[in-house]
């Protein structure tokens, strides 16, 4: 067993059976990743650097009461009010074609779409949750995205999906229940996730 600066020290517990005498390093776990060496950093980028010019859609349903995507938690939002939005999401004003049309005009090389915000609705039809888009308004909004993108696009653009966890994810105290006491939270709503339904919508994406 190894301290902080990789001295070895006695096992603290050698005859416990919930932890058992060292025997070295664990060889399931993985080491931890080393810094980049810049030579890589540059010819992953290189493509973003010659690139130049994108487009970013930030978009969800923060944008009903568009007072911030944070909404939710900087007005410490029950799940039940911010289902109002949930049920309101209409955006009619959604037109990938069009989108697509005007990035290639201006000259974007990609785009990025926040695909899945911290409030955890996701703008694709994911098979992991229902608190998606074709549950709220029976269409996947992500897919025509990139297939208008996908059209429109020069040889060498690229489509980035992106997204970011669920806010109860991140850290407590960005929480809408932040205030509230461990003992009198109520179980976690289905529209709440955890890090591996996060890794298995990244894999879907």
């Amino acid at each position: 067993m190894r301290d902080l600066v990789g001295k070895e020290v006695p096992c603290p517990k050698p005859s416990c059976a919930r932890h058992p005498p060292c025997r070295g390093p664990d060889p399931r776990r993985r080491p931890a990743p080393g810094p980049e060496p810049e030579a890589d950093r540059k010819a992953r980028m290189k493509w973003w650097t010659e690139a130049r010019f994108g487009l970013f859609i930030h978009w969800g349903l923060y944008a009903l009461p568009a007072r911030h995507e944070w909404v939710k938690s900087n007005e410490k939002m029950s799940d039940e009010a911010y289902a109002k939005y949930f049920a309101r999401f209409d955006p009619d004003l959604y037109d990938p074609r069009g989108w697509a049309r005007a990035a290639r005009e201006a000259g974007m090389k990609y785009f990025v779409v926040t695909t899945k915000h911290h409030d955890g609705f996701c703008l694709w039809d994911s098979k992991l949750t229902d608190y998606k888009s074709p549950h709220a308004l029976r269409q996947d909004l992500i897919k025509p995205l990139v297939e208008a993108m996908r059209a429109k696009a020069s040889a060498s653009a690229s489509i980035i999906p992106s997204w970011t966890g669920t806010i109860r994810n991140i850290r407590s105290t960005l929480s809408p229940m932040r205030d509230i006491r461990p003992s009198s939270r109520r179980p976690r709503p289905a529209t709440s996730t955890n890090t591996s339904l996060s890794l298995r919508q990244v894999r879907e994406l």
